[in-house]
Order: C-alpha cells, then structure tokens, then sequence
C-alpha cells in the first residue's frame, strides 16, 4: 500500500503506512530508507534522520555506501546537525567497514560539519588527514585553502589553490579564490589573469562582472 500511495504521487500516506510498519517491528531497512527519503522532499529533517538512524540499527550488512549517502543527502541539504548525528553511527561504529573512498567521503563529511560549527581546528585536522589519503583530492584543497584564507594566512591559502588549479576538475573554481585573495591584498594585476581563466574555463556572469571591476583597479594602479 506504501508503495501505491508513492507511485499516486501521495508521499505522505506512504509515510504513515512506513511508520506504522516500524511501530509493529515489521520495518525493513528499505522501507526506512525511503520513509527518511519522503522526510527529505518535506524538509522535515529531524524525522528524515529519525527514519535514516533507524534503517541503519537494523542493517547489519556492516556496508556504509546507504548510510553515506543519507548523510550526504541531510548535509546538502543544509541540515547539519542531523546528518552530524547521522554520521556518528558510522564513526561510532566498529561493525561498520569503510573502504578508502569511502572515509574519505566520511572525512569529508565531518569537515564540511565541523566548518559549520565553528570548529576551524577540528576541520583543518580532518582535511589534512583527508589530503595525507589523496594528495590529488581537489574538494580537499579548495576547502584548505578556503581555511587558510579565513586564518588570515593568504600564502598558505594560495599554496592549496596553486595545488587545486592543477587539477582539471577544479581548475575555475581554485583559480577563481586564489584571484579572491590577491584581491584582498590589493594584487589587482595578478588576479586579472586568473579570474580570465576561471572565466575561459566556466563562464558565469558574475565572475564577468567581477573580472571586470577587478580589472578597472588594475588599471587605476598603474
């Protein structure tokens, strides 16, 4: 009947059937993974998390790909701290083996959540040890950099972006924060070419029009 009412495009019906099967102790892992799935589209986060936390009590399969992505799907979405309640059952549990790529997903994960929080020294450990893994993990880079600029250490933050603009996948987007801070230190001439690129690469019309502010003070400091 779940099923039925998801196909009549009655989402929250088959929520209630899936409710009622977990309150019986009839729930399946699936049937909770696509109740915290109908939560998700209703924006009703702490019940999407519940759902989630309750497909993996029940999974004993020790295989974290699901649970990684429920928890990605929580955090792209903006509820941080329930995907941060949801990856503690990954983290907190021995059971639970994780392949390479997938605790460096988790790492990441945890960093993006600890950003969130404020936990500038927490993150900065977890992206170090994520880049020690896969020194060619450009997400990783970026978001170093984007640690170092906030630190107020921009050479440090133009190291990782150097790192990252290396690599095709994130070449206009590393290009463009390394241009962000010789900007902030008044380096208009070497931001120009920079922002050209990530503008060639991936254009976007507000890097147009910031290129184009970037390039009139370039040419007010000559």
């Amino acid at each position: 009947q779940a099923n039925a009412y998801i196909n009549n495009g009655q989402p929250m019906k088959a929520a209630q059937n899936y409710e009622l099967l977990d309150r019986m102790g009839k729930g399946t892992v699936g049937a909770l993974n696509t109740l915290g799935d109908i939560y998700v589209n209703e924006q009703m986060w702490d019940l999407a998390a519940r759902a989630y936390g309750r497909a993996a009590e029940l999974d004993d399969s020790g295989e974290a790909s699901r649970l990684l992505r429920n928890v990605e799907t929580l955090a792209m979405r903006g509820a941080l701290d329930q995907a941060k309640v949801l990856a503690g059952k990954i983290s907190g549990n021995p059971e639970i083996v994780l392949d390479e790529e997938e605790k460096i997903r988790l790492l990441k994960l945890e960093s993006r959540i600890a950003v969130a929080d404020g936990a500038s020294d927490e993150s900065l450990r977890v992206l170090e040890e994520i880049v020690e893994l896969n020194p060619l993990d450009g997400e990783a880079l970026i978001l170093l950099g984007q640690h170092y600029a906030s630190a107020d250490d921009p050479d440090r933050a133009i190291f990782y972006y150097e790192r990252a603009q290396s690599l095709e996948d994130y070449e206009a987007d590393a290009s463009m924060r390394h241009a962000q801070v010789l900007v902030d230190q008044s380096r208009f001439k070497e931001a120009v070419p920079l922002l050209k690129r990530a503008q060639e690469l991936r254009p976007r019309d507000d890097v147009g029009s910031y290129l184009e502010q970037i390039e009139r003070a370039a040419r007010a400091q000559r």
